[in-house]
């Protein structure tokens, strides 16, 4: 199982929340559960319930052994939470939000709203997670030993051990010096710290990184030969993600040099062609998606920015009713925090694009609408630069 912390405007799309649904909150941090996990809590109880346990406890019913399996999984679940707490506990700790944790196939992840900005808060942030994983081994363990004294042979002992050996498993596995594992993320901290240079720092920890996981892909292709379908495949689905993981790390952080000193107010696109609130459907399709033909617009009322409309809000809606319905009966609105300011970072504006899944957002000044910045507009400037041999990263 892999767990690692996402965080900044290149994470994977495998925890986008189109996939997820919200479960609970727990200290102001959202947990969501991706529908993948459903997929692995039902493997994992079935490769216990189906040889772990008969093998420690022989002779009761394979109701009681399903049980337990699906009591392993949800605890070990339950772990993985308790190590991405403790990510988002120093994060937040350290001043940098966590907005929420997504529960997914290969474990967990903590969406952290930003890169720490020095090597030692890298460093705690990272740490805290296999610190709680080691941990949880050590009271797993200690149970295990208490009740395996206690009762030669014991479901609940059984349960105890398991649990001792995969949390001790994501610790170890955690710990690999490879981006973006935790280990990738305590050597990278550790290089800046001593070269002052992150983008050289986060090129030599995911070039481990994907080593790693080329490794686990030629040990899973392995497993396959010699007819260990489920644990090949397993690893070769986890190499892949972790390849692309440490690939993107990398590409993150040099966008991140790119853009940084950047303001939104010099990228967006300024004065944006607005509706009002109080026209109606026909009048909106008539002046502005015939006229204009853009797909979207944003909503105003005396230049104060209220939301905004699509095409997709009013073409299921009867003709009839387009002359009686106003933009404000159909338009979306936004919360606050998805605002964009002219003087914020565009770094910040492109992260809050991703963890939102928008492709453009508002750019508002004293509750005016000044602007709209899209991806494409970071996009285009981005190119420029790389056409124009500006600011280039350096890795070395």
């Amino acid at each position: 199982m892999e767990k690692q912390k996402i965080s900044g405007a290149l994470a994977p799309s495998l925890t986008a929340r189109t996939g997820s649904f919200k479960l609970l909150s727990i200290f102001g941090i959202s947990i969501h559960i991706n529908y993948t996990w459903f997929i692995v809590v039902v493997l994992v109880a079935w490769s216990l319930a189906s040889g772990y346990f008969p093998q420690q406890v022989p002779g009761r019913s394979s109701l009681i052994y399903w049980g337990m399996g699906f009591l392993a999984s949800i605890v070990f679940f339950l772990c993985i939470l308790a190590h991405e707490m403790s990510h988002s506990y120093m994060s937040k700790k350290s001043g940098i939000p966590v907005p929420r944790i997504t529960l997914f196939v290969f474990g967990g992840v903590a969406h952290i709203s930003r890169e720490p900005g020095d090597p030692g808060t890298e460093f705690k942030i990272a740490l805290a997670g296999p610190l709680m994983s080691a941990i949880l081994w050590g009271l797993f363990f200690g149970l295990w030993v208490l009740f395996g004294t206690i009762y030669e042979t014991s479901l609940i002992s059984a349960l105890f051990g398991i649990l001792a050996v995969v949390n001790g498993a994501v610790a170890i596995f955690n710990l690999v010096p490879g981006f973006p594992l935790d280990g990738g993320r305590l050597l990278r901290a550790y290089i800046w710290k001593k070269t002052g240079n992150l983008n050289k720092a986060t090129f030599i920890t995911s070039q481990v990184g994907k080593v790693f996981a080329i490794g686990l892909i030629f040990l899973g292709f392995f497993q396959l030969l010699v007819g260990e379908i489920i644990g090949g495949m397993w690893l070769i689905f986890i190499g892949f993600f972790l390849e692309q993981a440490a690939t993107s790390g990398y590409q993150q952080t040099l966008l991140r040099e790119s853009l940084t000193g950047t303001k939104v107010k010099e990228i967006m696109s300024p004065d944006p062609i607005s509706v009002n609130e109080s026209i109606s459907l026909n009048e909106l399709v008539e002046n502005f998606f015939f006229k204009h033909r853009f797909a979207s617009y944003p909503v105003v009322k005396d230049g104060k920015f209220l939301g905004y409309v699509t095409l997709n809000h009013i073409k299921h809606l009867p003709r009839e009713r387009w002359d009686k319905l106003r933009v404000a009966d159909v338009m979306n609105t936004l919360p606050p925090e998805l605002f964009l300011h002219p003087e914020e970072e565009a770094v910040e504006a492109l992260s809050k694009m991703v963890r939102s899944g928008r492709g453009r957002l508002p750019v508002v000044d004293k509750e005016k609408l000044v602007g709209i910045l899209t991806r494409k507009d970071v996009m285009s400037f981005l190119q420029i630069k790389t056409d124009l041999g500006i600011h280039k990263p350096r890795t070395t």
